[in-house]
């Protein structure tokens, strides 16, 4: 990865796999996916946890846990299909491990393996709604 102003790109070595069974249990469970991405991978996502991880969600638009706990607007606990088909991230994941965060960064696949940032973004967690 190349940040926007750096000269030298940052190299990390990473464990990656296509299979997360090959992985053990987790203490903390980061995804960058698209949520419509999210139901597939559930399954998956949910063989990586242990008592007390949690999970840092990166989404853009309405998160899938949106109303868990808001208890002012009368839709507590309100699960959308549409976003959680038949409650598989509801039931598998579960709404209280999910740290939510919402990316601000620009990038670009520069060649195979080489990610370019477009400038020094940032990610802000989810603030909570009054009365969550």
């Amino acid at each position: 990865m190349r940040g926007a102003d750096a000269e030298t790109p940052l190299k990390v070595r990473v464990t990656a796999t296509d299979d997360p069974k090959t992985l053990p249990r987790q203490d903390l469970v980061i995804t960058g996916l698209k949520g419509h991405q999210l139901p597939p991978a559930a399954e998956g996502i949910a063989g990586l946890l242990k008592q007390g991880t949690r999970v840092v969600m990166i989404l853009n638009g309405i998160p899938w846990w949106y109303f868990h706990r808001d208890t002012r607007s009368g839709y507590a606990e309100l699960q959308f299909d549409e976003l959680d088909p038949g409650g598989r991230l509801w039931r598998l994941i579960g709404p209280d491990r999910v740290i939510g965060c919402v990316a601000y960064q620009g990038a670009e696949v520069a060649s195979p393996g080489e990610i370019r940032l477009s400038h020094n973004g940032r990610y802000r967690r989810q603030a909570r709604r009054q009365g969550r």
